[in-house]
Order: C-alpha cells, then sequence, then structure tokens
C-alpha cells in the first residue's frame, strides 16, 4: 500500500515540467522531497526566507494573497514556490525559463489535496 508521501511523489512528479519538487512546513522542516541537484535544506531555508519576504511586501501592500513567487537559481533554473496554509512547496522545472500551464497545473494539484484533506477532517 502507496503511502501519502509516495501518492504526493508520483502526482507531483507527473506534471509536466516538474523535475524535481520539496515540501516543507513554514518553519523550514523537510517533509518530502525529490531533489538532487541542490540540498533539500538549502532549498528550504531559501523558500521560508523569500516566503517571509513576500508576506511582508504582502502585508505592506495591502495585497489579499500571493499564489506563488518564482526564483531563479545560479544555474539558471526555475524554483516555483507555492504557499500551502502552514507548508512550502518548492518545483523545480525542466523549462529554461516560467512556464504557465505548468503553474496551473500544479495550482489545481494543490486545490484537490486542500479539499481532500478538508473532507477528510470533516468525516
Amino acid at each position: 500500500m502507496a503511502t501519502v508521501q509516495e501518492k504526493f511523489k508520483k502526482k507531483i512528479l507527473g506534471i509536466e515540467h516538474v523535475k524535481e519538487f520539496i515540501l516543507a512546513r513554514d518553519d523550514g522542516q523537510v517533509l518530502a522531497h525529490q531533489l538532487f541537484s541542490w540540498p533539500p535544506e538549502t532549498i528550504a531555508a531559501m523558500m521560508v526566507l523569500n516566503h517571509i519576504d513576500c508576506s511582508q511586501i504582502k502585508q505592506t501592500m495591502g495585497f489579499s494573497h500571493f499564489d506563488h513567487l518564482m526564483l531563479t537559481l545560479k544555474n539558471n533554473e526555475s524554483l516555483v514556490v507555492f504557499p500551502i496554509r502552514n507548508y512550502l512547496l518548492g518545483v523545480l522545472s525542466s523549462a529554461n525559463r516560467f512556464n504557465a500551464k505548468m503553474v496551473v497545473n500544479i495550482k489545481k494539484f494543490i486545490r484537490e489535496i486542500t479539499r481532500s484533506a478538508a473532507k477528510s477532517m470533516e468525516a
């Protein structure tokens, strides 16, 4: 029987252009990852610090939310970070540039898992 982490990994890596991923709490604790090109702790720390910066900008400017941020790493890979409640999902793209379709598909995936989690909490 597949674990929740295995199911998550299979689904996220099944999205076109997703090459690697990391799921961490917003305090930087790594929960799951499939990273080969970077140490997971380095990426988690980068995600947390940039999430804090974006949250400050959001609050200062009066924005209601942000749904993702994109970082370009020194090897020109794109790291797209999605806040999910108290978690951060980071995705390294196989595309050499920003891929809007990938972002849309990841946001759909996030909606699915958050709805599923909400339903399981109600039961």
